[in-house]
């Protein structure tokens, strides 16, 4: 069992907010902390997508996206509305830009990626596009 740590939280409620005191387990406490480094990051950076070279914060962003497909599949999740919340309260994207097939393509990026992906075949006429090289990296990511 969790050791639980008292911490005042504000709930927001679509009228009203009140303030009360709750009960964090340490699993909760740990999920607020990674929370505040990706408000931490979002400030230095712009937005919230983190990458996985990030090892630590990105791979707990990544199992957010995992947890919210799971939540939207009405499947076990261990996230919840009050996170999806917080975490769309800091304008978190839930489909990655580094992974735009996890959820859905973002079409009109991928749209815009395949239409080179033709053009570098005519061109070169193969798809086997470098993401080391200088010109196509880009390309060769996707």
């Amino acid at each position: 069992d969790y050791e639980s740590i008292n911490e005042e939280a504000v709930i927001n409620q679509s009228s009203s907010s009140q303030t009360s005191t709750t009960k964090l387990t340490k699993f909760d406490a740990r999920w607020r902390n990674k929370f505040q480094q990706l408000c931490d990051y979002k400030r230095l950076h712009g937005d919230a997508n983190v990458p996985q070279s990030n090892k630590q914060l990105g791979t707990w962003v990544n199992n957010q996206r995992k947890e919210y497909k799971y939540f939207k599949a009405n499947k076990k999740a261990h996230i919840t509305k009050k996170r999806i919340e917080m975490l769309e309260s800091i304008d978190f994207e839930w489909v990655s830009q580094y992974n735009p097939g996890f959820f859905q393509r973002k079409e009109p990026e991928w749209n815009k990626q395949f239409t080179e992906l033709r053009e570098y075949k005519e061109t070169h006429g193969h798809m086997y596009v470098s993401r080391y090289g200088k010109d196509d990296k880009k390309l060769g990511e996707w």
